[in-house]
């Protein structure tokens, strides 16, 4: 259709003049609103398009093919750079016209975004509209197409150029098409690990002290595990921590805030679902299952210490904060739930927006008077996103060769 990306960027200024957005160019703009979305990724993919779409149709232009770097002599030149007057954010468009993987687009959406908010600091993901103009969708595009906007956020939409009677237009690809490229989104209990901190009251080892003295500083518990799901936040991972006071009598830590996340070489075993063989696989998946299995990597490492360390400094002037009971969920909910009076719950990442889809169900069901720090409603929240017939495979018990 175009010889290269400088004739279909001709194409597009031409095509430009005398509109007001790219939405005018778009032939098939009934097709976000027809599409129904059966999962969790189809929804997600579908608002990124949604959002970009309602952000296209008055645009101002910025630059066009311009090196946009304040620092000389770097040049970074998105081929287009818009302000959306309707949504007061900026749309990068990004065009492409080759047939082979494009690791490029990825590399380079990323370092506009990031060149854009040196002028404009303050601009947060949820003003930036990414736009791929792509006459090939490679599987390595759709992967990271994915990924953007599913775990980091990211708002992106996919066109494609199609003649017509009325001329080259552009359609938005099948949503499809980018979940195709993916593993399907499930999890199991065994995909989460975690730990118990526990707030140790030093006075109880003296046998007449009084065990509820921590009962006044509940308040500043709960701002420790606000502030812990904050962390979660700002690492973009996926987790929760529970707030609960223990019942067990021998104690001397009368409360615990339990705190979990999405183990991330939990997730390796995947792989596994998909081959009939390990014969099947890749050498690189095979690599990273060998790693798996020789470093045996349990999901406790510095991203979860990292969401335990921002709380503590709330909690060590009442208490002395320790780390124990390092457990994948499957194994410590139950010891949790036995002994536990539950005060509060928080969340971070797809838990998170779980959470508001319950929440959101029960106030319609009129149960207005729920907590959002509920911890049954947690609870529920956990129990949706938990596949209890998924089948994890545990990557220790293969039998693979020495990882070198």
């Amino acid at each position: 259709m175009f010889e290269n990306e400088s004739k279909m960027q001709e194409w597009l200024v031409s095509e430009l003049e005398g509109l007001d957005g790219l939405n005018d160019l778009i032939s098939n703009s009934d097709y976000l609103d027809s599409y129904e979305a059966d999962s969790e990724e189809a929804s997600k993919v579908i608002s990124s398009f949604s959002k970009c779409a309602k952000s296209l149709n008055i645009l101002d232009l910025i630059s066009e093919d311009e090196n946009i770097s304040i620092e000389r002599p770097d040049s970074l030149r998105p081929d287009f750079l818009f302000y959306s007057a309707e949504s007061q954010g900026v749309v990068i468009v990004e065009l492409k016209n080759i047939s082979g993987p494009t690791r490029e687009v990825g590399t380079e959406l990323s370092a506009y975004s990031c060149e854009v908010r040196s002028y404009i600091p303050y601009l947060s993901e949820g003003d930036l509209f990414h736009v791929i103009i792509s006459n090939h969708w490679p599987t390595l595009m759709r992967h990271y197409i994915f990924h953007d906007i599913f775990w980091d956020q990211k708002n992106i939409i996919c066109l494609q150029p199609q003649n017509t009677d009325d001329g080259i237009k552009l359609e938005i690809i099948s949503i499809d098409s980018i979940l195709e490229a993916n593993v399907g989104f499930s999890i199991s209990e065994r995909h989460l690990a975690g730990y118990q901190l526990c707030l140790y009251d030093n006075n109880l080892y003296d046998r007449s002290a009084d065990r509820s003295r921590l009962d006044n500083h509940i308040e500043q518990m709960k701002t420790a595990i606000q502030v812990m799901s904050s962390e979660g936040h700002r690492q973009r991972s996926s987790g929760f921590a529970f707030l609960w006071k223990d019942h067990l009598e021998i104690s001397l830590a009368p409360y615990s805030i339990s705190i979990f996340n999405m183990a991330p070489f939990k997730s390796i075993e995947r792989f596994l679902h998909e081959v009939s063989s390990l014969d099947d696989l890749t050498e690189m998946q095979m690599r990273f299952l060998k790693l798996t299995q020789w470093h045996a990597p349990t999901g406790q490492g510095d991203a979860l210490q990292n969401i335990s360390d921002s709380g503590k400094p709330f909690l060590r002037k009442f208490c002395s904060p320790r780390l124990e009971g390092f457990h994948e969920w499957i194994d410590y909910k139950p010891m949790m739930l036995d002994r536990a009076e539950l005060l509060s719950f928080h969340c971070w990442g797809i838990f998170e927006e779980m959470r508001n889809i319950v929440l959101k169900e029960e106030y319609d069901r009129g149960n207005l008077c729920l907590k959002v720090d509920d911890p049954q409603l947690g609870l529920e929240v956990i129990n949706r996103i938990i596949n209890d017939e998924y089948e994890f495979i545990e990557v220790g018990y293969l039998d693979l060769e020495p990882y070198s």
